[in-house]
């Protein structure tokens, strides 16, 4: 091998060894008023009391609104920001849970009684928030006071506003789901706030095989994906005239268009895995704001041949129903490998796990070890 390429092949292993100690030494950051993002590790977090030290500094340093904009701590999957409370002169940092067209903040403490949580949201400015802990005066009349108020942040968006205030519940954790379904049109899935990265960008495949990426969402009133190319765009639903398979970044979820036993048309279902066996999922969702699923069913092929069911559950708090009749399904598809086969048999007898994850595992290992035996230059069937 050339020389130079060597010394290449480890100046780049140094470097991502390097990155990857940075990454596990500083896992937090903050954000200066600058806009300058920091790498650090934060500790004492506490409003008063938070510090923070990056690769280059001798001691930690407080973390203050003057200097500091926002912070990041990866242990509590929490970000805080320095936000203006209703006309205050000074910056106060609270916790964002929601962020978009409506910015959502909140900060909680302790009491003889149990936990107070009081929250704050801004509408387009995000550096100042109104106050909505109104002062309690009777159910009726704090409940009417709260309604007012924060349908005010809602009334551009006619749908949410309706489910609003029919759904009438005023518990922080519904105001939070609330507020994502604002700002995206989606469930909440607590992975809003901007601190939590998407798996890579989503994508369609067009009929003719073009790829083309864009944003994609699965609209809660509909309950269709819908996809658009740029902000300046609005969304157009998903189906057969537009895509043949998507790639949906917010749970990395691969969809392929496909013949669903007892459906007359082709439907998108999403792909597990991929090779010369096939594994699918198809899940039906709730119209409830947090995201649980309804029916969901389990279907394999080999290689063209028509989905076979092979397990389904009625929601997600049971367990995938495999039976005998099935699982020998899955015998016939990778009985070409006996010594796999007989490896499966034992692991689904003896799993302590659900029967579906040793069913993808083994696929899994079916179609890589089916790929590896193919000669060079030749597809696998």
């Amino acid at each position: 091998m050339n020389i130079n390429i060597l010394k290449i092949a480890f100046f780049i292993l140094i470097v991502l060894a390097s990155m990857s100690a940075m990454a596990q030494n500083y896992p937090d950051y903050v954000i200066t008023v600058k806009g300058d993002s920091i790498p650090c590790r934060i500790t004492d977090p506490d409003f008063s009391k938070a510090r923070y030290q990056d690769s280059l500094m001798a001691t930690p340093e407080k973390i203050t609104p003057d200097r500091i904009k926002e912070f990041y701590i990866s242990d509590l999957l929490r970000l805080y920001r320095a936000v203006y409370i209703e006309g205050d002169k000074l910056p106060t940092y609270l916790i964002r849970v929601e962020k978009g067209t409506i910015n959502l903040y909140y900060y909680s403490y302790y009491t003889q009684y149990g936990t107070v949580v009081k929250w704050f949201a801004g509408k387009d400015w995000a550096d100042h928030v109104d106050d909505f802990n109104v002062v309690f005066l009777s159910e009726t009349k704090t409940k009417k006071q709260l309604k007012n108020k924060f349908a005010l942040l809602l009334k551009d968006n006619p749908q949410v506003l309706n489910k609003f205030t029919t759904d009438d519940d005023f518990d922080y954790g519904y105001i939070v789901k609330m507020v994502h379904l604002y700002n995206t049109g989606e469930r909440y899935d607590r992975t809003s706030n901007g601190t939590i990265s998407n798996s890579g960008r989503s994508y369609i495949v067009t009929p003719k095989n073009d790829t083309v990426y864009c944003s994609i969402k699965n609209d809660y009133f509909t309950g269709k994906y819908m996809f658009k190319l740029s902000k300046e765009n609005t969304y157009t639903t998903i189906d057969s005239t537009n895509t043949g398979e998507f790639f949906y970044s917010r749970d990395t979820s691969h969809f392929v268009l496909v013949n669903e036993p007892g459906l007359p048309v082709k439907t998108f279902v999403k792909q597990l895995e991929k090779g010369r066996v096939n594994f699918y999922q198809k899940t039906l969702l709730s119209n409830d704001l947090v995201l649980k699923e309804l029916q969901s069913n389990l279907y394999i092929s080999k290689g063209n041949s028509p989905l076979t069911l092979i397990g389904s559950r009625p929601n997600s708090a049971r367990k995938f129903e495999i039976k005998y009749a099935q699982l020998k399904i899955f015998f016939d598809a990778i009985a070409d490998n006996a010594d796999l086969l007989l490896s499966f048999k034992k692991a689904i007898g003896n799993s302590a796990t659900g029967k579906e994850d040793v069913i993808r595992y083994f696929i899994q290992n079916y179609n890589f070890l089916n790929t590896a035996n193919s000669a060079p230059g030749q597809a696998a069937n």
